[in-house]
């Protein structure tokens, strides 16, 4: 446990700390935005974006429980491995947000990610896919564990994307925030994360892990259908 506690602060303050540099550079605040970006109408500021406020919360309570509970069955080898990995996917995914067609506090072509806090992030998501995946590919997860960490990765995913801010803006109409549930890049990167976990859990616990993880994703699917289904007739 005292692992886990340790991973937790580290996480927690690293993200933190990356939410400070978006407030000091001028995009935590929707005003903020609007100020640095005055041609923008519509940006993301940092205390929207999903993935960013997410971080300290659930991705550091799953970064931190595989760390903690699987750290001591890693070697060097594979750590190295899984380390280059996760760099290049990190650099992959910020590459993605300077090509967003409004402003983001990470990365964008106005932006860059080599200001504090596109490096800050960078570095913080190249640790934390490293972690995913030395958790799923070198230690020795039962079934459950697969599950929930598997489950909580997809749902760090769904707000990452920003689809739950998407569907927050059909109720609240906030005129700084763009519109994200039209957007198939994210429902196809949810989509494809999706069968990817699938994948890993068979590959770290079988196949009744992968099994049960798909079930529970599609129970919640349909549960959400249903659910907009009654609100659309009301």
């Amino acid at each position: 446990m005292r692992g886990v506690l340790f991973a937790l602060i580290a996480s927690v303050v690293w993200s933190l700390s990356t939410l400070w540099f978006t407030h000091q550079e001028g995009m935590f605040f929707p005003a903020q935005m609007r100020e640095r970006f005055p041609h923008y109408p519509k940006g993301l500021p940092a205390v929207a974006h999903g993935g960013l406020m997410d971080d300290p919360l659930l991705f550091s309570l799953i970064v931190a429980y595989i760390v903690g509970m699987h750290g001591q069955e890693w070697t060097i080898n594979q750590i190295t491995i899984l380390g280059g990995i996760g760099l290049i996917g990190s650099i992959a995914m910020h590459y993605s947000y300077k090509l967003t067609p409004f402003p983001d506090p990470i990365a964008w072509t106005l932006v860059g990610f080599t200001h504090p806090a596109g490096w800050s992030h960078l570095f913080y998501m190249a640790a934390g896919l490293t972690v995913v995946g030395l958790g799923y590919f070198c230690s020795r997860l039962h079934m459950a564990e697969a599950i929930l960490l598997s489950l909580g990765l997809l749902i760090h995913v769904v707000i990452g994307t920003h689809l739950l801010l998407g569907w927050l803006n059909t109720v609240y109409m906030w005129e700084w925030c763009p519109e994200f549930l039209q957007n198939k890049t994210a429902w196809v990167t949810c989509s494809g994360v999706c069968a990817l976990l699938i994948g890993m859990s068979w590959y770290a616990a079988g196949g009744y892990a992968a099994v049960g993880f798909a079930t529970l994703v599609g129970m919640g699917v349909f549960i959400i259908w249903c659910t907009q289904i009654r609100v659309q007739r009301l």
